[in-house]
């Protein structure tokens, strides 16, 4: 998925996913992040996952800082105890991931890929 000049993308699985047994203190999410310059993401970022489709419904989320990147490709672990969560979403139907920045300067390139679920 490449986010380029808009300020977040979104994709629909095609069918919901079970990542329960994941949403544990030593569950995490994983996903690489491609960054021009990280520089040019001027305000907050996120990343969502949602059983409604909706980031402001039934979502865990989190907040990432800027320094958490490096210009080119980025691993990043995201674990669940750090997460928050929106209204209770139901993690055995998970069906929809956002990656929202607020106001990226223009010229700003994220491409997101190999996102999945682990356990340590």
């Amino acid at each position: 998925m490449r986010v380029k000049g808009a300020q977040s993308a979104s994709f629909v699985l095609k069918n919901p996913v079970d990542i329960s047994q994941y949403v544990v203190e030593s569950g995490k999410l994983h996903i690489s992040v491609y960054i021009n310059n990280p520089d040019l993401l001027t305000g907050a970022t996120y990343f969502y996952l949602t059983s409604s489709g909706d980031v402001d419904e039934e979502s865990i989320y989190w907040y990432l800082q800027k320094y958490q990147f490096t210009a080119g490709w980025n691993e990043i672990e995201l674990p669940f105890y750090i997460s928050s969560f929106k209204r209770a979403p139901k993690t055995e139907a998970i069906k929809h991931f956002t990656f929202n920045t607020q106001k990226p300067s223009e010229g700003a390139v994220i491409i997101l890929d190999n996102m999945y679920v682990t356990k340590d």
